[in-house]
Order: structure tokens, then sequence, then C-alpha cells
């Protein structure tokens, strides 16, 4: 399986030079058989329709004041393929010496945030994650 992953990369203002990138699943345990389907225009569309999603989320949580205080800071986001390899890699997997059980990339993948549909429960979730029957 596959999932989609929505990033958006941060300028770091605490530190010169440095960035920081936050990502959420949309789409989770998505059957190869979809992965046709997820072209890099397909893909780009979804790029747009989480950045309304995120930006209407800003909107409604924070003041018009705290909107205005770092506007550009994110300067870059995308959406993209993540392979099962990697989305369910754990530090215990990477490190011999570990017992650790947190994922080794964040990809959002115990946040409800952003998923639209999880394949695996055969539910599509609206942006606003009320449940529909797929």
């Amino acid at each position: 399986m596959f999932h989609i992953i929505y990033t958006r990369s941060y300028y770091d203002r605490e530190h010169e030079g440095g960035h920081f990138d936050n990502s959420w699943t949309v789409l989770r345990n998505v059957p190869y058989s979809e992965i046709g389907r997820f072209t890099p225009y397909v893909l780009a569309e979804k790029k747009i329709e989480c950045d309304a999603f995120y930006k209407m989320n800003d909107e409604n949580r924070m003041s018009y004041l705290e909107l205005q205080i770092d506007k550009d800071q994110c300067f870059s986001s995308k959406c993209y393929i993540v392979d099962d390899e990697d989305y369910l890699k754990k530090y215990k997997d990477v490190y011999d010496y570990t017992f650790d059980e947190d994922y080794f990339y964040n990809y959002g993948q115990d946040c409800e945030f952003m998923v639209q549909k999880d394949y695996n429960n055969q539910q599509k979730l609206t942006l606003d994650n009320s449940v529909n029957s797929w």
C-alpha cells in the first residue's frame, strides 16, 4: 500500500537560514492498484485542495492579528506518494539499540487532521473529518 502525504515547508525564524516541514496524511492505505490515478497533475490538484483547507483551518482558529504576524513563513507545499516501508518505519527498525515505538518519519500517521480517506476502513472522511460511507 501507499499513502498520499501533504507537506508544508516553513522558514525557521529562530534559526537563520533554517527551515522545517509539517506533514499530514491525506489518503491512507491506498492499494497499489490505484497508483495510476495519482499522476503529477492529480497530486498538484490535491495540493491546491489541501492548501485551501489548511488556510481555512488557520483562519477559523486564529485572529486576524495572528494571521498577519508572518504570512509568508510557509514557502512551499506539496502532495506526494509514500510507500508503506517508509510510512510505517519506526526508530526501533532503524536503530538496533532502541525500543522506541515512534515513527521514524512523521507523516501524521497518528493524526486525523487532513485525512480524507482511509482505504482500509472503506470510509470517506470529508476535510472537516465527518464520515461518509464510501
